[in-house]
């Protein structure tokens, strides 16, 4: 039982120093390959933080209209069966998309691509509020929303296991998916909140302000990541 204890204790020992090795640029990117030796160590780790606000603040402004839309559009004097055909689109793009977006970050990495969704998505949520009144503009706007928000489903998980292994990343996710669930409470209190005193327009800016912070986040945060596996990204 003691040698088991010191094997553990050296082998979290060994992993968080390579850890602060590569955060200071003296390890190169091919060494780092260590699986996360267990659950309490990457949940321990100070990036797990980061990666459930940046999946909070990516999917809020996706709930939002997902669960919004229909009721926007029927404010904006859109018809429902542009809105059902929308709708019916955009799930199935969310579906692909999920899939998509995940092989796209083994190719490019995860923070070209998170940072081109969230720069997408900051754009569609000025631009929802100022072009929704026409039909197309909405239409468009809705499939986009759907597969960035499918999006983020499919690089979150392939993250979670380029930093923490195979074995340790798909318990980690777990973990790293109450970000989703917060983002969910997030825009419902919210919404239920603003809509009852703001209209749809000023709405839609409130809620791409969660995309803009988690743009900073993001940016910031990969200054920061201290976990072995992930620094090609």
């Amino acid at each position: 039982y003691e040698h088991r204890t010191r094997s553990e204790v050296s082998s979290e020992k060994s992993y968080l120093e390579m850890s602060l090795l590569a955060e200071e640029g003296e390890e190169d990117n091919n060494s780092l390959s260590k699986e996360c030796p267990n659950l309490a160590t990457g949940l321990a780790s100070r990036v797990f933080l980061q990666l459930v606000l940046m999946f909070m603040l990516s999917t809020t402004f996706g709930l939002y209209v997902i669960s919004e839309y229909k009721n926007a559009g029927f404010d904006y004097d859109h018809s429902d069966r542009l809105l059902t055909v929308a709708g019916s689109v955009g799930s199935l793009a969310n579906a692909v998309a999920r899939a998509f977006w995940g092989v796209l970050i083994d190719a490019v990495g995860f923070r070209k691509v998170f940072m081109t969704m969230m720069t997408v998505q900051l754009l569609l949520g000025i631009l929802f509020g100022f072009l929704s009144q026409y039909e197309i503009c909405y239409a468009i706007f809705i499939v986009i929303a759907f597969i960035l928000e499918g999006g983020y489903f499919g690089i979150f998980p392939a993250l979670t296991s380029k930093i923490y292994g195979n074995k340790v990343g798909s318990r980690i996710y777990g973990f790293v998916y109450f970000g989703f669930t917060l983002a969910n409470i997030l825009q419902y209190v919210l919404a239920n909140i603003l809509l009852i005193q703001l209209d749809f327009l000023t709405t839609h800016l409130i809620f791409a302000g969660f995309t803009l912070v988690g743009l900073g986040l993001g940016s910031v945060s990969y200054t920061h990541l201290t976990l072995p596996t992930i620094y090609s990204v």
